[in-house]
């Protein structure tokens, strides 16, 4: 064999070597989690007040609630819960409004479990474009309980 020869093969093995790594490093998981279910899953449940900017700096899996009880009668009811699961926010469903107010009372956070399903959005109009990592509406979160831990 050949000097030549040999140089051509060392390169094809680089080049083979290299493009295992490629493949071997690809992000195999699903962005989408519909399907996806959660059993108690330790969460941090944030009150803030109306108004009032979220936690800063906000953790990957949280929810955030907050609710205007004093102008509830010129504005209506109004409710804000925002649900971060892997640093993306999702629509949810099934949370308990009652016990959660008991919950935070006299507290700006509490840990939780959390145990529910992700659903598959009706909509694909809500599907961000897929480099987006700040609102994934293509699933959304039900509860099926949620416990202080």
């Amino acid at each position: 064999m050949n000097m030549r020869q040999s140089k051509i093969n060392y390169v094809c093995f680089a080049l083979s070597v290299l493009c295992l790594l490629t493949i071997s490093c690809k992000d195999d998981e699903d962005p989408y989690p519909a399907g996806k279910e959660l059993v108690n899953y330790e969460m941090t449940l944030f009150r803030v007040e109306y108004g009032a900017p979220k936690p800063d700096p906000l953790p990957k899996d949280c929810i955030v609630y907050s609710e205007d009880l004093e102008n509830s009668e010129v504005y209506g009811h109004y409710l804000s819960i925002s649900f971060y699961y892997e640093g993306n926010l999702y629509p949810v469903g099934g949370l308990p409004i009652p016990e959660m107010r008991d919950w935070t009372m006299n507290k700006s956070s509490v840990q939780v479990l959390l145990s529910g399903k992700f659903y598959p959005c009706e909509d694909e109009e809500v599907r961000p474009d897929s480099r987006s990592k700040k609102d994934d509406y293509s699933a959304s979160f039900y509860v099926r309980s949620i416990t202080l831990k």
